[in-house]
């Protein structure tokens, strides 16, 4: 009874320790990326420095899987708009906060804010087994050296960069993902093929049941997607199931085991920011770079940089002008609007090196996460570094350029989404909203059989509204917003699988959507415009089986877009100067 009382009494004794918190918090919907300069650069997962834990982009899953340290696949239930609305989070941290308090603060600051409400359990959920065949191909270590497996990128497209890392050109060949390990055992093994077999957001763990012991030393390849054109035929391409087997006569098989999963109970969207908090948490962004050097790329410069350093410097190398200001102002393409003349100031590329100005004391933070995390290159860019960099690109832009732009409304062609001979399967409306990039729930991956359509993007309880939104985003088929007028109710699953802009044969119109002319045989498009272009299209296929975002939209969902001028908020080049002033 004593030792009963005595746990209670620690147990009390925890429970009414203070528990960490950030100091403060601000919490927001994300800006739209499509508006934002830089662009994709905005998905940060948690950086930590100066002071501050920062998060943008990201949605409510994501926030508790951070947390919780659990797999994205593993955080079950709660509210269905989980996986769909995203936010940005920027808390100011206690003084010597850790990686694990740091954990602890995030788990409080969803209950609080979000009412989130979790518990633990076990569910059966799908892994695999690594298993030996009747002759495995592998060869158990003799003698000394390295222990465990490296890999390398190689193939025909695949050219080192000076100063290290590579440029990958796929249409030149498969790119290619080679391991050599040696004195490996089965059990680090199947940590390596946990990675490999897992996609889309969900990871299936490996277990080992070769029955091996021991290191081993052996050797396999795989086909690395990228989601870019490729040039391989389904004959070229390696799957991770392919090389375990083919190459080192083992197996993978799928199986069921429990798991450990995360339930969420119940969640809301996030509470207003408590009084001052959003003003005491804004960033002032410098005005400009302290020194930066502008220069014409030299003849024959290859291979474009687009880098952000710490403090909001910039490693920008081989790019046109045109591409610095679609990226400074965060437009789309046909967006920008340039004055007669200036095609070709606009087509120069050039290298931008430019050192920010130093933090005042204020912003300088304290404690030991100061300096923020460390990538191969040096300290990460944090958020706020790379808000500043852009503010400084267009302050740059104006003074060394003398660019001037205004706004205006111009008819342009944009899209509109109907309803032909709708094909997709009805959601189930308290699964998730969601978009990812990979197979949907059957697994199923038609990429392996037709390479050239190596974009599948998957669609979960999705409405024809949510999908026109998201249609922009997804491809750079599409340059200008989509409207939904199909008049279809409800919400649906469906998958899309399609060739990237680039790939052989295949090339956006000048305002986005399909080819105004294709060569191949792939008629239609000449003056006939989208509407009519689309039926032409389904009928000629490229012979590698590309096909454009527009053909899989009206074959896989019965769906088509169709042509819609009206007016669009474009920016137009007033004056720019062909050549920069000096450094």
């Amino acid at each position: 009874m004593r030792r009963i009382l005595v746990s209670l009494a620690c147990a009390a004794i925890l429970s009414a320790q203070p528990q960490p918190t950030f100091v403060m918090a601000d919490i927001h919907v994300s800006p739209d990326t499509a508006n934002l300069p830089g662009g994709a650069i905005y998905r940060f997962l948690p950086y930590v420095g100066g002071g501050l834990y920062q998060i943008r982009r990201q949605t409510l899953a994501d926030l508790v899987r951070q947390a919780y340290g659990m797999d994205a696949d593993k955080v079950l239930g709660g509210p269905n708009w989980m996986e769909w609305e995203v936010f940005d989070l920027n808390a100011k941290l206690p003084p010597e906060s850790t990686a694990e308090t740091q954990k602890v603060m995030l788990q409080n600051l969803l209950a609080d804010r979000f009412k989130l409400v979790v518990h633990k359990d076990n569910k059966e959920l799908q892994a695999y087994a690594l298993t030996a065949g009747k002759t495995p191909k592998i060869k158990q270590t003799e003698g000394p050296g390295d222990t465990g497996c490296k890999s390398q990128i190689t193939g025909p497209g695949v050219t080192a960069m000076p100063g290290g890392g590579f440029r990958i050109d796929s249409m030149a060949g498969a790119i290619m993902q080679a391991w050599t390990c040696h004195n490996q055992t089965m059990e680090a093994f199947v940590t390596i093929l946990r990675n490999q077999v897992s996609q889309n957001n969900t990871v299936y763990p490996v277990v080992d049941q070769t029955e091996l012991k021991g290191g081993w030393d052996f050797e396999f390849k795989t086909t690395l997607r990228f989601g870019g054109p490729v040039s391989s035929s389904p004959s070229d391409t390696i799957t991770i199931f392919d090389a375990v087997d083919k190459q080192l006569g083992m197996k993978l098989t799928a199986i069921k085991m429990p798991l450990q999963v995360l339930i969420v109970d119940s969640a809301q969207k996030p509470s207003p920011n408590a009084p001052g908090v959003t003003e005491a948490m804004a960033v002032e962004h410098p005005k400009e770079f302290d020194v930066a050097d502008v220069k014409p790329t030299e003849p024959g410069g290859r291979g474009g940089r687009l880098q952000v350093t710490k403090g909001g410097g910039v490693n920008f190398q081989n790019l046109p002008l045109r591409t610095l200001i679609l990226q400074a102002y965060g437009l789309q393409n046909n967006m920008l609007i340039p004055g007669a003349g200036m095609d070709e100031a606009l087509q120069t590329q050039y290298t931008i090196l430019a050192k920010p100005p130093a933090p005042t004391k204020a912003d300088s933070g304290s404690g030991p996460e100061t300096s923020g995390p460390q990538g191969p290159q040096g300290p990460q860019a944090s958020p706020d570094d790379a808000e500043s960099a852009w503010q400084m690109m267009r302050t740059l832009l104006e003074d060394r350029f003398k660019l001037k732009m205004h706004k205006e409304e111009r008819p342009l062609t944009a899209w509109k989404l109907v309803a032909v001979k709708p094909k997709m399967k009805k959601a189930d409306p308290s699964e998730r909203t969601k978009t990812t990039e990979g197979p949907g729930a059957d697994g199923k991956d038609p990429r392996t059989a037709t390479p050239s359509r190596s974009r599948l993007t998957m669609f979960q309880n999705v409405t024809m509204d949510q999908f026109a939104e998201k249609l922009m985003g997804i491809s750079a088929w599409l340059s200008t917003p989509v409207v939904n007028a199909t008049n279809l109710e409800g919400s649906y699953d469906f998958t899309i699988n399609y060739s990237p802009v680039g790939m052989a044969g295949l090339s956006a119109g000048p305002n986005g959507g399909p080819p105004i002319s294709i060569g191949g045989g792939r008629g239609g498009l000449e003056a006939a415009g989208p509407a009519q272009g689309a039926s032409g299209l389904a009928e000629a296929a490229e012979p590698n089986g590309a096909i454009t975002l527009f053909e899989a939209i009206e074959q896989q969902l019965g769906l088509k877009l169709v042509e819609d001028k009206r007016p669009v908020t474009v920016w137009v080049i007033d004056h720019v100067e062909a050549k920069p002033t000096d450094n």
